[in-house]
């Protein structure tokens, strides 16, 4: 009975998708990726050999599996079908074309799952982090799949720990292996009498260590650095900058920053042109060498391999949909700043804790923040040191999964 109550809170998630797709350009994505999908990937995969199925939700879960993905194609001549349910990521991720199929995932109903299951035939599934469709888990358990959920992230307030949620929990036996991003993760699926589990950590720890060993240098930004403290602002909306505002318009000597927008399509970076109103920048894309202190970064790619640079780093979302990526600072050994709204991010109340990370509310909380660091150069050092330690203790994750991996014939066979 409950399963049929699932079925049927799908059947009107489509009916609102489609009313929605009316003005709503990401559900209007969505409807058209699904439209002739099945068939579209039984015609793929017609002549194709068994495959790993890997699923994520969106760009988040899609770095945590970027580490996962390189050493199966060190290691494995299978094919890698990528699935993905948000429209923002679906483009990026086919773009990047890391796996050998991407596709949307098909709508948790029963005739998809078994088609898509049949098209594909996968040796091994892996699910990341909250991703727990229900007929899909059911039928791989069926075809007796391996199955592991991987960077598996549960708190107290998850689905599965309301109290009328415990006929769905049967879905977590179809999984073989756990492996948790954090120990409260495990400590509910050992209380929910869960035994195959494994702590883990975040596989995205080992994805931002490879991104740093391979980053790029990059000339326009040592000549915009030369000898001055840089301050990195990355990921930023405008909600951001209009709190940074107050210290950017009253720079220290040798001080110089770089922001690099969330967005860098055209509005966007007029927007910020507007907000630093006043404010001497140059943009990356026509670098001049002229005597500014602030620098925009108006293309994409570069941000990871920027926060080389950084003596501090301050990372956007925060006061606004959701606080972006603070590993990739942390990589390097960067002290990192953010918003106060970041409580849902695990490695951002582990970086708070470990000291190596500051939440703030307001500019007048930035500005003395900032003035503490620019006072105290002992103290960054420190900082660097922790983050770096704290990167070296929590990278692993990948290794874990394969040293798992290893008794499967889908490895070793």
């Amino acid at each position: 009975m409950s399963f049929l109550l699932y079925d049927t809170t799908l059947f009107f998630l489509k009916i609102y998708l489609s009313l929605s797709s009316l003005y709503s350009a990401k559900s209007k994505k969505w409807l058209q990726g699904q439209k002739g999908l099945i068939k579209k990937i039984q015609e793929e995969q017609n002549k194709s050999s068994p495959s790993i199925w890997i699923h994520v939700a969106s760009l988040g879960e899609y770095e945590q599996v970027k580490p996962i993905i390189a050493r199966f194609k060190e290691s494995l001549n299978c094919s890698i079908v990528l699935t993905v349910f948000s429209p923002s990521a679906y483009p990026i991720i086919q773009k990047e074309n890391l796996a050998d199929y991407s596709y949307y995932l098909p709508l948790d109903k029963k005739k998809n799952v078994k088609s898509f299951l049949s098209a594909i035939r996968p040796r091994l599934v892996l699910f990341v982090k909250y991703e727990f469709w229900f007929n899909y888990c059911v039928e791989i358990k069926k075809r007796n799949i391996p199955f592991l959920s991987v960077s598996t992230r549960l708190h107290k307030q998850h689905f599965f720990m309301k109290w009328y949620a415990k006929p769905y929990r049967k879905v977590l036996h179809a999984f073989t292996h756990f492996f948790t991003q954090d120990q409260e993760s495990k400590d509910i699926l050992n209380h929910l009498g869960f035994c195959n589990v494994t702590l883990s950590g975040d596989t995205r720890y080992d994805r931002v260590a490879d991104i740093a060993h391979n980053k790029k240098n990059l000339s326009i930004i040592e000549q915009f650095k030369k000898d001055a403290k840089l301050l990195v602002i990355g990921s930023s909306w405008s909600e951001d900058i209009a709190v940074l505002l107050p210290y950017l318009k009253t720079l220290p000597n040798n001080r110089k920053v770089i922001i690099a927008p969330h967005k860098v399509d055209a509005e966007s970076i007029q927007q910020l042109k507007q907000q630093l109103a006043n404010i001497p920048y140059e943009c990356y894309s026509n670098y001049l060498a002229k005597d500014t202190d602030v620098l925009i970064i108006d293309n994409i790619g570069l941000l990871s391999s920027i926060y080389q640079y950084a003596d501090i780093a301050y990372v956007g979302g925060a006061f606004n949909t959701g606080l972006h990526n603070i590993l990739e600072p942390t990589a390097y050994g960067i002290p990192v700043v953010f918003g106060p709204n970041y409580h849902k991010y695990s490695e951002a109340k582990n970086h708070i804790e470990q000291g190596i990370a500051f939440s703030i509310h307001d500019a007048t909380e930035y500005i003395t923040l900032m003035t503490t660091f620019e006072e105290n150069e002992e103290l960054l050092r420190q900082i660097k040191e922790k983050a770096l330690l704290f990167m070296q203790h929590n990278k692993g994750a990948t290794a874990l999964i394969f040293e798992y991996l290893e008794g499967f014939t889908v490895i070793s066979g």
